[in-house]
């Protein structure tokens, strides 16, 4: 169906009568088909294009420097968006780490509850304890052998002062016990053991409020985990542009570059979680992983800057060096932001 005024029905630019698409928007002159028929026609032409391009992404990015490549060259309707199948690999990716980590033995999440449960146990142990013998219901020794029945461990330790140190705060330079610091809530917490330095208490309150949620906490540090991955990438494409300065290569070249680096590696180390996870395959496979990367990394530069072997290779090697530095700067950043805001 065809609008009688020849106005596209998108940007309103006047079609004349042979204009079978809009010259200004693409789009096409005759959008204004509601039918069915023809509307459920549009969404799977368009989901299964998309399937195949995000399918063709999937086996290209195998090849070094083909994604790139072509989309460079403008071909870019073989593939999905980079920074579209990007963003796909980073999600796939994050929900197989919060799938594997959903079980409390692979995490450490749970222990806080214990310990809770333990002091709890604590303070029901003193009370008995505390009972006045002698007494014509009991006997001491009664009272000895019920709490050695019950009780199975020494709960001496949790009143002991707490050596533990968060965000740069000792718990033991307040004298806070173990029992005190399972038991009591952040506030509680802060007013008996006088705590006056502002941030000394917020340090306090977070560290309460993560480990009475550590479930929430851990899928709230594992979603901002995307955005540190993408701060990674952003600077070390300029560092890429820094190494590669002589070849005035566009900036988003070195972006797609390691994009492709980061996608490769969010697939094989998906992979290998859910093997571990499931297979039992050994820890150390990781370190075989990384060196792949590395050297897949190594072999696209050569191919893409046709520079020799040993340039490429310190190249590659200074451009992985500053990586591990500028990753767990920005990991450790964003961890403590996490904590902060959660």
């Amino acid at each position: 169906m065809r609008n009688t005024k020849n106005i596209c029905l998108n940007c309103d630019y006047q079609l004349s009568i042979e204009d079978k698409f809009c010259p200004e928007c693409g789009l096409k002159a005759n959008e204004k088909n509601l039918s069915f028929v023809y509307n459920a026609k549009v969404f799977f032409n368009t989901f299964l294009n998309f399937d195949k391009r995000l399918v063709q992404s999937f086996k290209d990015v195998w090849i070094p420097n083909k994604i790139t490549k072509y989309y460079v060259a403008g071909k870019r309707q073989i593939h999905v968006h980079p920074f579209r199948f990007y963003f796909i690999c980073l999600v796939l990716f994050f929900l197989v780490v919060k799938h594997a980590l959903s079980d409390q033995n692979v995490m450490f999440m749970g222990q806080h509850d214990r310990d809770v449960e333990r002091v709890a146990n604590y303070d029901l142990y003193n009370k008995i304890k505390s009972l006045p013998v002698p007494s014509p219901f009991y006997t001491q020794e009664a009272l000895d052998t019920i709490t050695s029945k019950i009780f199975k461990r020494d709960y001496s330790s949790y009143n002991d002062t707490i050596n533990m140190t968060e965000m740069g705060m000792n718990y033991a330079h307040y004298g806070v016990t173990k029992a005190d610091y399972y038991r009591l809530s952040g506030d509680s917490l802060i007013k008996k053991y006088n705590v006056e330095l502002g941030h000394h208490k917020f340090i306090i309150r977070q560290n309460k409020r993560i480990h009475n949620d550590e479930k929430g906490a851990i899928s709230f540090m594992i979603g901002n985990l995307i955005w540190a991955i993408i701060a990674t990438t952003i600077i070390m494409a300029g560092i890429l542009y820094l190494l590669y300065y002589r070849h005035r290569s566009y900036y988003v070249e070195h972006v797609l570059h390691v994009t492709n680096f980061h996608i490769m590696g969010l697939l094989l180390n998906g992979a290998f979680i859910m093997l571990v996870k499931y297979a039992g395959i050994p820890e150390w496979i990781v370190i075989l992983i990384w060196l792949f990367c590395f050297l897949f990394f190594q072999v696209a530069l050569a191919k893409y800057y046709h520079q020799g072997f040993w340039k490429t290779f310190l190249k590659g090697l200074v451009f992985q060096s500053i990586y591990i530095i500028v990753f767990f700067t920005i990991l450790i950043l964003t961890m403590l932001i996490s904590m902060a805001l959660f």
